[in-house]
Formats: structure tokens, C-alpha cells, sequence
């Protein structure tokens, strides 16, 4: 890219009052601060020495202060990565993530619009993150290292509290900073946060672009994610060849390394998620009676109590939401000792210990369900029963935090109250009301028309209604999954317009992957209307969508 002082300049660099080196695509200036470069062609349609022209310096203003922030913030963390030298030895290659989602059969773009991405893909740079076009080889390795802090402080601000919403960090863990000294003292974890920050910044990248649909995400991904797994092999190794018990803060960080894996393939809607998820079920029995000890603060370091609350909690919620699909028997942590107060699904996931005690009740119904058909020995008796002991659980529940009313809410809200005032009970009215729907799933069928799912849905449809934002739809994958595959006439006009509000792209993340799902599920359905065995599995398997509802 050239580097010589400009003549003209692109029109950006223009608005700012800018030297421009005239780089094309683009010019090296709007690289650096990742603007959108509006190019070297006729005068763009929004300068018009007017109120077009000052909201485009106003959105370029902030772009630039934000990327400046981040460039300080990586600066100041520069110095820890340092004392922390990357071995640049691959024990072997791993195998790249394939991201190639399918669409729904119903799904089709408009050719024009088409046609405008593949213009735009030609006028952008490839990787966001990728090297800068010309810069010399002694100079690449410190670019590198210096985009990482970049990718870490993105992971930090952005796509951590994306991935979980509702997480509130307490005083007593001194905020996120467990987090921070967790991914700079495990490399395979840094490395996995770092992947999942490039990721998002590609996709959010093209997006504010104005694409449809993000580009470039496998690559932006996947140079991070090699670096995640070849760590991840090496701490493996080193715990295998060496004859020493593993330790207890060995165990957690191989667990935590592992549940971002998973996060990985969820955010990306991969199916890999399944071979993670089956090696942190295999730490479970070993990591989790140490939550007793994290709840009498007898755990060893606050990090580490801090990371086994957090990420035991997630583990364990990824495991039961993965059962919905699988129709696996999930885990029991009780017999571990280990009780329902012990985790803490409140800060990981925003909803209420016993409404997810009882969605695993659900799962482990159905799974005796199937068992017992298959075998022949299904007693409609002993189903019913014990699907109506869950209902009545569930139906307690949601008649006490029912009890909160509209103008508690509107004042928790207006005075930005703490989290679990603002969330925790809407939150948990949401999971409660679509497990209702997938218990009666569980012991009625998939039968829309019936009248106690009917009454589920419009329940849910009510509880979506009373949440504070719709932003927080994008992290309610699984209840949105549920109640809206159940949804039937005008209701799905509902759960589709809170879909593309929460996530209008179709990038396949948070809403947007429901969304899909529930589409295909209603085309199913109107294909064969006497069935009565359309339901979210259907519509996943039609799909060939191996995901996690995460």
C-alpha cells in the first residue's frame, strides 16, 4: 500500500481534514480506524454541506474515539502479555471450523441485493483484523501481538457481556478483573476469547457496512482458533505425560478453556459444540463438588472461585439446553453432593436455580419417555404423574415472582436499578413459561391446537412482552426456540417480529438462529398439518442444523 502524502484523498479523509495516502481499496488512515472508506470516486450523496454531511462527521467522530480508547486500554495490557511469551511451535495442525450454515429452504435473497454485497465484498478489505496490505515482515509479528490486545479488550467490552447478558460481577470478585487474570494466565482460553472477538468484529463490521449477511467470518475466526487449539493440545499433554495428580486449578482451567470452546461453536453455530461439551461433562465429577467449597469462600484464590461459580454454572446450562435437542439424560450434580444453591445460574444465565432444575426434570422426563417406548414399557399413568408433579413446581414458581408488579418494574428500570431487580424475575417467568410448553410437548405431543400449549404460548407471548428490552431476546435462544416452534396463527406474527427486532441480519446469531428454526418449523407444519410431530427437533433435523439453542 502506498504510503506517499495525497493530492486529493479519499472523501473521508476529506470530511476530517485529513493526509490521505490514497491506499486502494482503501486508504490506510480509514483502515487504521476501521471507517468505511467512502473512496476516491463522485462526490458521495450525504456531503451536501448540510445535515447529512454533519451526521456522517458525528458517526466517524465516534467510530474514531472508540477505536482510540481501545488502542489505549490495549497499550496499558501490552506489558502483562509480554511476560507471557507465545510458543509459536504446532504440535499439530487442527482442523479448521467449517462455517458453512445452511439456510432454510423458504429463505431466498433478492438477487439485487445480491448483487450489492458482491460490489461491496470487492470495495471492502478481506479481514478487518488481517495483516495491513504492505507491511514489512519485521514489522508483522509486532502488528500481530499488538491486534491481540485489541481482540482481548474487544472480547472484555463487547463480546463477553454479548454472550452473557445478564452476568452481573460483584464487588466481593472485584468486578471482571477474575476474568482479565483467568485469560492471561491460560493460553488456550486467551487464544479462544480472542478468536471469538474477531469473529464478532468481522461480522459487526460487515454489517455497519450494510450487508445482509457478514463475510470473511471463517478466516476471521479461524486464525485465533488455531492458535486456541494448539494450546489447548499442549496443556493436554503436558497433564497427560506428566505422573502428578492434576490440580484442582488445572482441572478449572481446562473446564473454563472448554466452555468457551463451546461458546465458540454456539456463537458461530457450529456442530463441534457436541465433542466439547462431551469433555467438560467428563471434568463435572471433578470440578463440580468444589462449589460447596466456592460458596463457603474456602476455594483457593478469588480467580478461581470466581471462575468455578461462573463457568461451572454455564457448563452445566449448556449441558441441560443441549439435552432438549439430543434427548440425552443430563447430568445430576446431586450426586455429587452438590446442591441447587451451590450453582449459580442467577449471574451466569439470568434465570432463577429452581425453574432450571425443573427444565432438567423436563429433559430427563423425555428421556425415560423415550427409553420406555422404545422398550416397550411406556405407562401413560406413570408419565402423566410425573409430568404433572413438574407442572405444579413450575406453576408455584411462576405465581411468586407473578407477584412483582408492572410499576416495580418501571421503577427498577428508570432508576437503572442492579440486575437481579431489572432481570432476574422477568427472565425466569420466560424460561418458566416455555418449559411449560415443553413439558406439555413432553407428555401431549407436539400438537399446537391443544388448549394448555395454546395457553403456554400466549403466556410466554406476555412474558417476552414484560422484559425491560428487546436486546435481551438475543441471549433467550432457547425459550424463544421453544414457544415460537409452538406458536401457531397469529402468534407467530409475534415471535417472528420480536425475532428480526432483537437481530434484524441474518448472521445466525442470537435471535436470528431461532428465528430460522421457527420459520422452517411452521413450513413443515402447513406441509403435513395432521401429523402431530413437527416440533423444534423437526425443524432442526430438516435443517440439518446441529447446533446449540445458546
Amino acid at each position: 500500500m502506498s504510503r506517499t502524502r495525497s493530492t486529493k484523498g479519499c472523501w473521508t479523509c476529506k470530511l476530517r481534514k485529513k493526509k490521505c495516502d490514497e491506499g486502494k481499496p482503501a486508504c490506510y488512515a480509514c483502515l487504521s480506524f476501521q471507517l468505511g472508506c467512502d473512496g476516491y470516486g463522485p462526490r458521495p450523496e450525504w456531503m451536501d454541506d448540510g445535515s447529512k454531511e454533519k451526521k456522517r462527521a458525528a458517526n466517524i467522530q465516534e467510530i474514531v474515539k472508540e477505536a482510540t480508547r481501545q488502542k489505549k486500554r490495549a497499550a496499558m495490557l501490552l506489558h502483562q502479555i509480554k511476560k507471557q511469551p507465545m510458543d509459536d511451535k504446532v504440535l499439530a495442525k487442527p482442523a479448521r471450523l467449517d462455517l458453512q450454515i445452511p439456510l432454510p429452504s423458504t429463505f431466498e435473497l433478492p438477487s439485487s441485493l445480491s448483487q450489492v454485497d458482491a460490489e461491496r465484498v470487492k470495495s471492502l478489505p478481506k479481514l478487518i483484523d488481517g495483516p495491513i496490505a504492505g507491511i514489512q515482515p519485521e514489522n508483522a509479528a509486532a502488528y500481530v501481538a499488538q491486534n491481540e490486545t485489541v481482540l482481548l479488550m474487544h472480547y472484555l467490552d463487547h463480546v463477553f457481556p454479548l454472550q452473557f447478558r445478564f452476568y452481573e460481577s460483584s464487588l466481593e470478585e472485584g468486578g471482571r478483573g477474575w476474568l482479565l487474570s483467568l485469560l492471561l494466565e491460560c493460553k488456550p482460553l486467551y487464544h479462544a476469547a480472542c478468536s471469538l472477538a474477531a469473529y464478532h468484529r468481522q461480522v459487526t463490521y460487515c454489517l455497519r457496512e450494510g450487508m445482509m449477511r457478514p463475510c470473511f467470518t471463517r478466516e476471521a475466526l479461524n486464525g485465533q482458533y488455531d492458535k486456541a487449539i494448539s494450546e489447548l493440545r499442549r496443556f493436554l499433554e503436558n497433564l497427560v505425560l506428566s505422573d502428578r495428580e492434576r490440580t484442582f486449578p488445572e482441572e478449572l482451567r481446562l473446564l473454563c478453556s472448554i466452555v468457551i470452546f463451546i461458546s465458540i461453536e454456539a456463537f458461530t453455530s457450529s456442530p463441534e459444540w457436541r465433542v466439547h461439551l462431551a469433555a467438560a461433562i467428563s471434568l463435572f465429577p471433578k470440578v463440580y463438588p468444589q462449589l460447596r467449597r466456592v460458596r463457603l469462600a474456602e476455594s483457593p484464590t478469588p480467580t478461581c472461585r470466581a471462575a468455578l461459580s461462573f463457568f461451572a454454572a454455564v457448563g452445566l446450562w449448556y449441558e441441560i439446553i443441549s439435552c432438549t435437542t439430543t434427548a440425552s439424560l443430563p447430568f445430576e450434580p446431586s450426586n455429587y453432593q452438590v446442591e441447587e444453591a451451590d450453582i449459580n445460574f442467577e449471574n451466569a444465565m439470568g434465570c432463577e436455580a429452581w425453574a432450571v432444575a425443573a427444565i432438567k426434570e423436563i429433559a430427563g422426563l423425555n428421556h425415560w419417555k423415550n427409553t420406555m417406548k422404545a422398550a416397550g414399557q411406556l405407562s401413560m399413568r406413570e408419565l402423566v404423574n410425573r409430568g404433572n408433579e413438574i407442572e405444579a413446581k413450575l406453576i408455584n414458581g411462576l405465581e411468586k415472582i407473578s407477584n412483582t408488579t408492572k410499576e416495580q418494574l418501571e421503577i427498577w428500570v428508570r432508576e437503572r436499578s442492579c440486575f437481579p431487580k431489572r432481570y432476574l424475575r422477568c427472565v425466569t417467568r420466560v424460561y418458566c413459561c416455555a418449559g411449560l410448553i415443553q413439558l406439555h410437548v413432553v407428555v401431549s405431543g407436539p400438537h399446537p391446537e391443544l388448549p394448555e400449549i395454546r395457553h403456554r404460548v400466549e403466556q410466554t407471548i406476555e412474558a417476552f412482552k414484560g422484559l425491560p428490552d428487546t436486546e435481551s431476546v438475543n441471549s433467550l435462544v432457547w425459550p424463544l426456540c421453544i414457544a415460537g416452534c409452538m406458536a401457531s396463527g397469529h402468534d407467530q406474527d409475534f415471535f417472528q417480529k420480536l425475532a428480526r427486532s432483537a437481530n434484524p441480519s441474518d448472521s445466525m446469531m442470537g435471535a436470528a438462529k431461532a428465528r430460522i428454526i421457527m420459520e422452517e418449523c411452521w413450513r413443515l407444519r402447513k406441509l403435513d398439518p395432521g401429523s402431530g410431530n413437527v416440533d423444534w427437533r423437526t425443524a432442526m433435523e430438516s435443517l440439518d442444523f446441529k447446533i446449540l439453542l445458546v
